[in-house]
């Protein structure tokens, strides 16, 4: 065996600090791990002391030309203590240098923020794959059931997962897990496309206003800028046409509570002058009284027949109460006579005139049943005729009202879009230029997750966005000194 051969100084630093070098940048992602820095932690500690570090037959010297990772892993290969083949050493090394440190790089973010993850476990096809993370921050995995890796970093699952394997199955599980997919951001209010974007590392509030299309700016059917003239003109004519609903609205309300005048409303004076304001509100007047004299005169039309059907029927009433009493008369008479007859009295023809007397009578009072029926079958008919006739008005005037209160939403919003794209043309308000020191300013607010809890963050364009956010674009007016 050949004597060891002691290396002066300056050598053991260089490899003292190409392994140290090595172990620290490659190897953590690698099998590895612990032996290579257990050897480059022994390796410094026999530097410093001036010790014999390498033998022939045990170890292979590091030169300058093995730097890389064929010559790392050629190093980790003839060093029995790694248990490691030439082959497996060298795979080994160009793995970790190739694989990026997902949990290193996404170590500021939470699980709470991942929408997937991708595990991984030799020798468990079951598990390994793509697992969506929960609501509340769980996994569902094949043999352990639902995992909670609620605040925990991916370094941290993977030793979760690996420890729940060894209990199960009772031996070791190498697992490595990374980020699939990242919960998007989302991107709501004054912006030209609303919705949903994938998160990246490093987004700002500026460049998800970017992805939606920018700050929303009013264009023609062609695409080219409105000008403010145009904006002005939109913002007034739909005010015009809300305050003509506004008015109507009103002449509804005061026809369906049987009122003779209009109640004014409060918002006409924001949208159109007085003097045309009170054209509006005389013009919905004269529509109120026309339609109220139609109303009342189809009503005081049933209301008169019912009266004169009322009457017959009060004189058809007394008719008949006359007529049996005639009947009662003529019957009692009729009864004597049969009496004096019996005895010899009366001849037989007196009896026969009295029975087509009370045989009249009797015909006369059932007709004036008849005809009393009739018309209190007429009286009826008036009176559901006059009820139909309330009912309708009211049914037509309620739908009349939700068709005019919708068109009035929709005319609100025109005016409140062409406002504030004349405001932000030219900073002015569309309705009264006096108002010119109010300008409109773009903010930003970010709705985020806390604790399971929604809270509202003010940002600017340069605030960092977290996956999951929403980000809430809005006009916000503000008056120059």
């Amino acid at each position: 065996m050949s004597e060891p051969r002691v290396l002066r100084s300056p050598e053991f630093v260089a490899i003292a600090l190409l392994l140290m070098f090595a172990g620290a940048y490659w190897l953590p992602l690698s099998a590895a791990l612990p032996t290579i820095a257990a050897n480059a932690a022994e390796v410094s500690s026999e530097v410093s002391s001036g010790v014999t570090v390498a033998t022939a037959e045990n170890s292979a010297a590091v030169t300058p030309q093995d730097t890389g990772s064929s010559g790392l892993a050629k190093s980790v290969a003839n060093n029995p203590a790694t248990g490691l083949s030439n082959r497996q050493g060298r795979t080994a090394i160009e793995k970790s240098a190739a694989k990026p440190n997902i949990a290193s790089n996404n170590s500021r973010i939470s699980i709470s923020g991942v929408e997937k993850l991708i595990i991984r476990v030799e020798g468990y096809t079951s598990i390994s794959g793509e697992h969506r993370v929960s609501e509340n921050s769980s996994l569902l995995v094949a043999g352990l059931g639902w995992v909670s890796v609620k605040d925990k970093s991916l370094g941290e699952i993977e030793q979760l997962l690996s420890s729940e394997l060894q209990k199960l199955t009772g031996r070791d599980a190498n697992v490595s897990v990374e980020v699939a997919e990242f919960k998007p951001i989302f991107v709501s209010g004054y912006v030209t496309r609303a919705g949903s974007f994938p998160w990246r590392p490093g987004y700002t509030v500026l460049h998800a206003e970017t992805l939606s299309g920018g700050v929303y700016r009013p264009t023609s059917a062609t695409g080219a800028a409105l000008p403010s003239d145009t904006e002005k003109a939109r913002a007034h004519r739909a005010a015009s046409d809300l305050a003509n609903v506004e008015v109507t609205i009103a002449r509804l309300n005061a026809e369906r509570a049987g009122a003779k005048e209009i109640e004014r409303p409060a918002r006409l004076k924001d949208l159109v002058s007085d003097v045309d304001a009170d054209r509006l509100i005389a013009a919905q007047g004269t529509a109120l009284a026309s339609r109220r004299a139609a109303h009342d005169a189809q009503v005081q039309g049933l209301e008169r027949a019912r009266a004169l059907a009322q009457e017959e029927y009060q004189e058809l009433r007394n008719q008949h109460v006359r007529l049996q009493e005639q009947l009662r008369a003529r019957q009692d008479n009729l009864n004597k006579l049969d009496g004096l007859k019996e005895k010899g009295y009366l001849r037989a023809e007196r009896i026969l005139d009295e029975q087509a007397r009370v045989a009249d009578l009797e015909a006369r009072t059932s007709n004036s049943s008849v005809a009393l029926a009739r018309v209190k079958s007429l009286l009826g008919t008036f009176q559901r005729d006059l009820d139909v006739i309330r009912q309708d008005r009211i049914a037509q005037i309620d739908a009349e009202t939700i068709k005019q209160e919708r068109e009035a939403s929709q005319l609100e919003i025109e005016v409140q879009s062409a406002a504030q794209s004349y405001r932000k043309l030219t900073g002015t308000n569309a309705f009264n230029e006096s108002q010119s020191s109010k300008q409109s300013m773009v903010g930003y607010e970010i709705v985020r997750q806390k604790d399971g809890q929604p809270v509202a963050v003010s940002a600017s364009r340069f605030t960092l966005l977290e996956p999951g956010d929403v980000l809430v674009v809005s006009l916000v007016d503000q008056f120059n000194n």
